[in-house]
């Protein structure tokens, strides 16, 4: 296991209790991993800070491969049945019917998606899971930018807004992509050390919005766009020069429009502001 705190600059930390981690998240003010310890068989390893480590069993016969969380509760998934737990202490068996290899499993949009081979199933609470269209052989899912993504192989990339509509993506590849993750662009990586990386399509996101009054402790702004979109609100002094754009702040946005007051326009003769999608 490495931990970074700038993803420059890595560490190595290997909790004593695990000895295979297969996946790990962060939910409910905790890291929560799982995978295979020797004694206990299929476990969870939790933390708070990323250092120290507790190791909690699940089922001695649980192979675990992967790991989300969403909706106040964690889920595992691995070979058969799906676990879940509130707090990556104690697990229960929600499934108790076989449902063959999963091999990864994200949550976004209210909706747990969990893959494996000729499989993909949607679930809103970890309980009941619900069967999607099969002929995809996957092996890693994530969700970003209002998207999941699922890769497998032969160089396989499909997406989906819901978990239900399903579309293929051209990967330019027919090795196995093993795992995909988001941040500002989806990342994929697979065999022979392969790395794929997307940004998002522009089109799949709502240009943000701003309007504004002057107020008494500034110019009051208000920005909304698509919820989980970042953007970068700028000003200018004149219109003319394109190159007089400076920052102002970054934003994150949600459901509700978000406001957001430039202080340092007090005093000012006119500013000009936009906001941009950022990357």
């Amino acid at each position: 296991m490495l931990t970074s705190i700038d993803g420059t600059n890595w560490e190595a930390n290997e909790p004593e209790n695990i000895e295979r981690l297969e996946g790990i998240t962060y939910g409910n003010g905790s890291f929560v991993g799982v995978g295979l310890n020797n004694l206990l068989g299929g476990a969870a390893i939790t933390s708070i800070d990323g250092t120290n480590w507790s190791a909690h069993n699940i089922n001695p016969a649980f192979r675990p491969a992967g790991i989300a969380y969403g909706n106040n509760v964690f889920v595992a998934v691995g070979d058969g049945p799906t676990f879940s737990s509130a707090d990556g202490l104690t697990w229960t068996n929600r499934s108790p019917s076989a449902m063959g290899y999963l091999y990864g499993v994200a949550f976004g949009n209210g909706t747990f998606v969990a893959v494996g081979n000729n499989k993909i199933l949607r679930s809103s609470d970890g309980l009941t899971w619900t069967p999607g269209p099969g002929g995809y052989s996957l092996m890693g899912i994530t969700y970003g930018a209002g998207t999941f993504m699922a890769v497998g192989s032969p160089g396989t990339v499909i997406t989906s807004p819901d978990g239900i509509t399903w579309t293929s993506q051209s990967s330019g590849t027919d090795l196995m992509l093993l795992g995909v993750a988001y941040g500002r662009e989806f990342i994929s990586v697979g065999a022979n050390g392969i790395i794929l990386q997307s940004r998002p399509a522009r089109s799949a996101l709502e240009a943000p919005r701003i309007t504004g009054a002057l107020g008494t402790s500034g110019f009051e702004l208000i920005i909304s766009g698509t919820a989980g979109a970042t953007c970068v609100v700028q000003y200018a002094p004149e219109l003319g020069d394109s190159g007089s754009w400076q920052t102002l702040t970054t934003l994150k946005l949600t459901n509700a429009p978000t406001a957001w007051v430039d202080t340092s326009a007090l005093g000012t003769a006119r500013r000009f502001y936009r906001a941009t999608a950022s990357p």
